[in-house]
């Protein structure tokens, strides 16, 4: 069994977005591993925009990079998730819109696992711990993944590093066989905390 690290990106031909939608959840509770629909604005309120500094094309691919380090996915994705019953995710509907404000999709959720999995093992692994919170993960400069994963853990956040996702193996060759576009993975077992 293999894990990766799952990344947006905007690979310098798709867009790429500002902040999260001004009238929902406070940007760390993005990360939290809790439900966040019940605090979540209709989707036309929803409002996600291009950043105007970083995008240098309309293209808008299946995974959509934001600054915040959401993962912003399309119907295409939400479906091939669905269909390997990954039942732990929410999906937060969104509105992205331009530079002009003009509506460009609807098609666009906030992806929000819940939960979290023990994932990264602490004493192997090498990491900055954050200030603010001695729970989590500031950078890691080598993490070792724990060997008794649950078989159920395909799509999920690591406990001690919240802001990150991890897949298994069936779940990146689901996205490969659907040609899913604008992600990166990296091997998580061994990764030094970088996208490259």
């Amino acid at each position: 069994m293999s894990y990766w690290v799952l990344f947006s990106t905007n690979f310098d031909d798709g867009v790429y977005l500002k902040d999260e939608p001004e009238r929902g959840p406070e940007d760390f509770e993005y990360f939290s591993g809790k439900t966040l629909i019940n605090s979540f604005p209709t989707q036309d309120q929803a409002i996600m925009k291009y950043h105007p500094e970083y995008t240098t094309s309309p293209k808008l691919h299946d995974f959509v990079e934001s600054m915040n380090r959401f993962h912003i996915i399309n119907n295409k994705v939400r479906s091939v998730f669905e269909k390997l019953k990954l039942s732990n995710l929410e999906y937060l509907p969104i509105s992205i819109k331009d530079n002009n404000q003009q509506l460009v999709s609807q098609d666009y959720y906030i992806l929000n696992p819940l939960g979290s999995v023990n994932f990264i093992d602490m004493e192997k692994s090498e990491y900055t711990i954050d200030d603010f919170d001695e729970t989590q993960i500031d950078f890691i400069q080598k993490l070792i993944a724990k060997k008794d994963i649950p078989e159920s853990a395909r799509l999920f956040r690591a406990s001690t590093m919240m802001d990150r996702i991890f897949i298994h193996d069936d779940v990146k060759e689901a996205l490969e066989a659907e040609n899913i576009t604008g992600y990166k993975l990296m091997p998580a077992d061994g990764w030094e905390g970088f996208d490259f």
